[in-house]
């Protein structure tokens, strides 16, 4: 048994038996108990066994701890070891890079320690919270699964399509490479961007009106299915020559970031030790032009909002689980006893 990161909690590593496994001594899971990595503690790397892990073994890189659970609920150390201000205390502790923890530094670490009842309210409300954040990640994945295979069938290549310089006027000539460290001499409110995105800001603007950028250089590139590789911009801005610069003419510019975006380049890509997509290669994109096109793009671009509504909700959610916890944990906040009666909680 392992700890993930990102206070995933335990998970199988692998079957093994005592030929196989090195460790000089293992530990026996049972359910309940407290559970972490002494090497990636910093990262989040806790838990608490659950019943498909308990009975598990796991090697002395794992310590595990049996709470007093009629002082101390599991659930609510975990919860402590969840907050951002714990894990960054870990990481200035760390040494090499690594905040390598051992039993008796867990067991000098104190806590906020509620009432019993208090901590069951706080296990149970954050749970809760879980439930939907869950949920509303499947929707985010559901929602841009239902894009991503919708503008896969609509924006595909037909007969009558034309090449992406038919369509589009490239505008790579008009960007101006700048260092890092020249950039940082220039701070201003002009957004910066770069093969994926905005990366930062400067205080020039090499464009002003609406444009496509799509990545030219990058291990992103080989990630065209899942993560986008082409995004829409508008107004004054600054591209920097990791992103190729378009200019719809022929076609709206929604069409053609929508076309971009997740385009199969798996044939136009130079694989090399950095992935890049040259202007040969780029003309050779071809781009869907039909009396239809103008129905299907509000489709698209009903589907593309409601994907990002979606994963609007979750960010949201995830923000307001954090700032709880950390408002709940401190004491600044406390949950009413009525919320027992509410939720048929026996305090």
């Amino acid at each position: 048994m392992g700890v993930r990161w990102k206070n995933l909690g335990p998970y199988e590593r692998d079957v093994g038996t005592t030929e196989t496994v090195k460790a000089k001594s293992m530990y026996r899971m049972r359910q309940g108990d407290f559970v972490f990595n002494r090497i990636d503690t910093d990262k989040g790397a806790f838990g608490v066994v659950d019943s498909k892990m308990s009975g598990a073994v796991a090697s002395n890189e794992f310590p595990a701890y049996v709470c007093d659970q009629s002082q101390l609920l599991s659930e609510y150390l975990w919860l402590h070891f969840q907050q951002e201000t714990v894990l960054g205390a870990l990481r200035a502790a760390g040494s090499e890079g690594r905040a390598r923890w051992k039993e008796a530094d867990f067991e000098r670490h104190t806590i906020l320690l509620p009432s019993l009842a208090e901590q069951r309210r706080i296990v149970d409300l954050i749970g809760a919270l879980d439930e939907t954040i869950e949920a509303a990640s499947i929707a985010q994945e559901e929602s841009d699964r239902a894009f991503r295979e919708s503008r896969a069938q609509l924006c595909q290549p037909r007969q009558g399509s034309r090449s992406l310089p038919e369509v589009s006027e490239n505008l790579d000539n008009s960007r101006i490479p700048i260092s890092k460290t020249v950039r940082s001499t220039r701070p201003g409110q002009i957004p910066y961007y770069g093969a994926s995105g905005r990366t930062g800001w400067i205080n020039e603007a090499l464009f002003d009106e609406p444009l496509v950028c799509l990545g030219e250089d990058g291990a992103g590139l080989l990630h065209w299915k899942t993560r986008p590789i082409a995004y829409r911009i508008d107004g004054a801005s600054w591209v920097n020559n990791h992103a190729h610069v378009l200019r719809a003419t022929s076609v709206s510019t929604d069409w053609l970031a929508l076309t971009l975006m997740h385009y199969d380049i798996s044939l136009l890509v130079n694989k090399g030790t950095r992935p890049k997509l040259n202007k040969g290669m780029l003309d050779q994109i071809r781009v869907r032009v039909d009396d239809r096109v103008p129905q299907d793009e509000e489709l698209l671009l009903a589907q593309k909002d409601v994907a990002g509504e979606c994963a609007a909700v979750e960010s949201a959610l995830r923000i307001l689980r954090t700032n709880l916890l950390t408002a709940l944990l401190s004491g600044e906040h406390e949950i009413p006893s009525s919320y027992d009666e509410h939720l048929g909680v026996v305090a």
